[in-house]
């Protein structure tokens, strides 16, 4: 909110924010400021990636590009879960590896820039900022972002029948009398695993 004071602020509002107790040498440009415990730093993303059309290369697996996310650059290293490269104008999914932690939500937009030279050659969608380690060219693994990407959330927990690694799902499964054999969920709280 510009020349303005405002008791809230929303994501993606220009505000300056006065901190009592910290040194503004402890803050540097592409900080987050959130709530305690709403979201975590990660060195693992999983992307959706859209090469762009005016590329003259392909994008191979494990290429070093630059991350724009919000106000940060971080490198990063790029692999293609999918194939071992793509042509431009092409779109996969791919885990970007980061040379340093970064505070990311699925849904969230970036840009993808070469090392060197540095010219923009892409974009896209994260759709899962805390991701384990993934095997490439793995069916269910590419099954399961196309989940993330386009489904719903109670779908995939139903789907993975609540049993991923480090995943507290929030929904308890309950068969509805009412609906012959079909699945309700209900939200409980939710807790990191």
């Amino acid at each position: 909110m510009h020349n303005q004071p405002v008791e809230e602020a929303w994501a993606g509002q220009r505000t300056a924010i006065n901190l009592q107790g910290i040194e503004k040498s402890a803050i540097k440009r592409g900080d987050i400021l959130a709530r305690p415990e709403t979201i975590r730093p990660s060195q693992r993303l999983d992307v959706f990636v859209e090469f762009l059309s005016s590329n003259s290369k392909n994008l191979k697996n494990r290429t070093l590009i630059r991350l724009h996310t919000g106000t940060s650059e971080i490198i990063a290293r790029v692999i293609l879960l999918e194939k071992d490269e793509i042509a431009p104008s092409q779109k996969a999914f791919a885990q970007l590896v980061l040379a340093d932690k970064d505070v990311v939500v699925a849904g969230d937009r970036f840009v993808l820039r070469s090392y060197s030279p540095i010219t923009t050659i892409g974009g896209g969608q994260i759709i899962d900022p805390l991701p384990a380690k993934h095997k490439r060219l793995n069916s269910k693994i590419i099954d399961e972002l196309n989940l993330l990407q386009t489904g719903t959330l109670p779908g995939w927990l139903y789907r993975h029948q609540f049993t991923r690694p480090g995943l507290s799902s929030g929904y308890q499964r309950q068969e509805n009398p009412g609906s012959a054999g079909k699945f309700v969920f209900q939200q409980k709280s939710v807790s990191s695993g």
